[in-house]
């Protein structure tokens, strides 16, 4: 029996609209009307919940579907290449992180202009492959997050100020106002990144950093 087919029967039994399964699932009612129709498939996370929550075994979801097996070992390959890049990008991000943050903290400044493009490209590279959203589960986590940019910020803004502080200069107000916005940037930048690879790692290096501080 074809998938689209069980998907359906599955709905029928339960006496759900399309609507009402797709509410239960969290996805539209067009979704479901592909599925039913054999237009699309629902993602291995989707297909897992369908199975708790209807009670269905993904054996007898899968069992003799057409082309279903095939579709989800290729999304399972497509997913690996996507960690496999999320780690790279990562990797890239927290050694031109540090790079940037030595550059800007001591006295050494070169090749300044070349760390600075890695460091940006990396950041925005990693954002844009990141797969989960910015989401927080509760209000304590979205909190300590807040914190620690602060910290961060005024650790790396202390920073600046020993290296050499903003006191009156020969070029003018004009230059003092350019460093001050310079200043704020780089620290905002530096403080958002430092959050970026401490609480939005990948999953590998998150599940080390947990078993470290479990040792610990």
């Amino acid at each position: 029996m074809q998938f689209s087919k069980k998907i359906k029967i599955c709905r029928q039994e339960n006496k759900l609209t399309q609507e009402q399964f797709a509410d239960s699932l969290n996805v539209s009612r067009k979704t479901v009307s592909g599925w039913e129709n054999g237009r699309s498939f629902p993602d291995i996370i989707t297909l897992v919940k369908i199975s708790d929550v209807y009670d269905i075994s993904l054996d007898n979801l899968l069992k003799d579907s057409n082309g279903t097996v095939d579709y989800y070992q290729s999304q399972i390959a497509d997913n690996l290449k996507i960690q496999r890049r999320v780690l790279e990008l990562y990797l890239t991000l927290l050694v031109s992180f540090v790079l940037a943050l030595a550059q800007y903290l001591t006295t050494w400044k070169s090749p300044y202009h070349i760390a600075t493009i890695i460091f940006l490209f990396s950041l925005v590279s990693y954002l844009l492959m990141y797969p989960a959203k910015f989401k927080f589960k509760t209000a304590k986590s979205l909190l300590l997050i807040i914190v620690t940019f602060l910290v961060v910020f005024l650790i790396y803004s202390f920073g600046v100020t020993l290296e050499g502080g903003l006191g009156p200069s020969a070029s003018g107000a004009y230059y003092d106002f350019g460093y001050l916005v310079g200043a704020f940037f780089s620290d905002f930048l530096l403080s958002f990144t430092t959050v970026i690879l401490i609480f939005f790692a990948p999953k590998k290096i998150s599940t080390c950093l947990r078993k470290i501080i479990r040792l610990e």
